[in-house]
């Protein structure tokens, strides 16, 4: 397993901070975007004014798809994979 845990493979072993992410795992990361003019830079989702950190947050409170496409309703469950995803991705 590399670095960035599972999903995550280090390409050569003496460069632990370089990893190769898988190619459906990298479609689902497009779905995030980062503009410095909104929302300060905060990764949002796919251009919409909603961080990925509120959408998890709002997933861990125990919201479910349902609830949260009342809200958003542009929401897809791709977009959630994604936020996860990108929540696990590794930080250098």
């Amino acid at each position: 397993m590399g670095p960035g845990g599972p999903g995550f493979k280090s390409r050569h072993p003496d460069q632990p901070f370089h990893c190769e992410v898988p190619t459906e795992d990298r479609k689902l990361l497009e779905r995030i975007t980062i503009h410095p003019d909104i929302l300060g830079g905060k990764p949002i989702i796919r251009g919409h004014r909603l961080t990925v950190e509120e959408l998890l947050r709002n997933v861990a409170a125990g919201d479910t798809f349902e609830k949260l496409v009342r809200t958003y309703p542009w929401l897809e469950p791709e977009d959630i994979q994604a936020c996860k995803l990108y929540a696990r991705r590794p930080r250098f």
